[in-house]
């Protein structure tokens, strides 16, 4: 079996609602039965104040239990977290000039620091990639037929890959991560974060000539067989395969509970008191 390493990275919130724990169910299940599976985890607690995806469930005593609960099924090898790092330290902030410009060097920056501790641990044949507020609907890939020289992707309509979901080999990690993504993260971006990752700044020839990356060398294909969504909040997702924006009464909300849909909105008022037990759930992992 192939060695495969998960790695959640992103903003933390629908990831502590119940339906994820069965979402993520599904897919370790799967991947630990096809796999020699690693997990490796980095959430952003603190999305940005102007956000309107800035979900505090994180910050609610129903919250905090069902973080314990779902890190307790994915038993990561590696956790880390962070308050907004890439936004707020001065040592990044000369760099993100612009939105797009922070949801890149976020996104990237977190992912390489988990690539980074699997490179403390072994190689491994194949990384896949998700976001923390992710919803698997449907995930039937045979790594075993994975071709080394291709990135799989879910599907997204107007670009050639979806950041959200990704699969990549250990030969593309050292020849487009390392060679492309990590010099990339210094240059000026005006489009969102996929079109950089899997199409190249085409709009932007400071970029394409900076780095000088040549895409043929690799394909990017779209899987039917990876359906994801984004949980953007209870009963409401975003696909960006086919449907944008709807409210779908799918199984995945199967496990809808109201009372805790109203628990999980009941902040801790006292940040000392929410950052102790924080730290107490997640200090086996870090």
């Amino acid at each position: 079996m192939k060695n495969v390493a998960l790695l959640i990275s992103g903003g933390v919130r629908t990831f502590v609602i119940n339906e994820q724990f069965y979402s993520f169910s599904k897919l370790i299940d799967y991947l630990n039965k096809y796999t020699n599976l690693d997990i490796y985890i980095y959430i952003k607690i603190q999305e940005s104040h102007k956000s309107t995806h800035d979900l505090k469930y994180i910050l609610s005593e129903k919250g905090l239990i069902n973080l314990d609960r779902i890190l307790k099924l994915l038993k990561p090898k590696c956790l880390k977290w962070d308050y907004n790092k890439y936004k707020d330290e001065d040592k990044y902030k000369d760099q993100c000039k612009s939105n797009w410009m922070h949801n890149y060097y976020s996104q990237i920056g977190q992912l390489n620091e988990l690539l980074e501790e699997c490179d403390k641990n072994k190689e491994y044949d194949f990384y896949l990639r998700c976001r923390p507020d992710i919803g698997i609907k449907y995930f039937d890939v045979n790594f075993d037929l994975l071709k080394e020289d291709t990135i799989y992707t879910s599907t997204k309509k107007d670009c050639p890959g979806n950041d959200q979901f990704y699969i990549f080999s250990h030969k593309i990690y050292m020849d487009w991560w390392k060679k492309y993504v990590l010099r990339s993260m210094g240059i000026h971006h005006r489009v969102p974060p996929e079109y950089i990752l899997f199409e190249g700044d085409k709009h932007n020839s400071e970029f394409i000539n900076y780095n000088n990356y040549d895409y043929n060398k690799f394909s990017i294909v779209q899987l039917d067989n990876i359906i994801v969504y984004l949980i953007r909040d209870y009963f409401c997702i975003k696909d960006w395969g086919q449907r944008c924006n709807i409210k779908i009464n799918e199984n995945f909300w199967k496990y809808h509970d109201k009372d805790e849909a109203i628990k999980i909105k009941i902040l801790i008022g006292d940040h000392d008191i929410w950052y102790t037990k924080f730290i107490n759930i997640i200090k086996n992992y870090t």
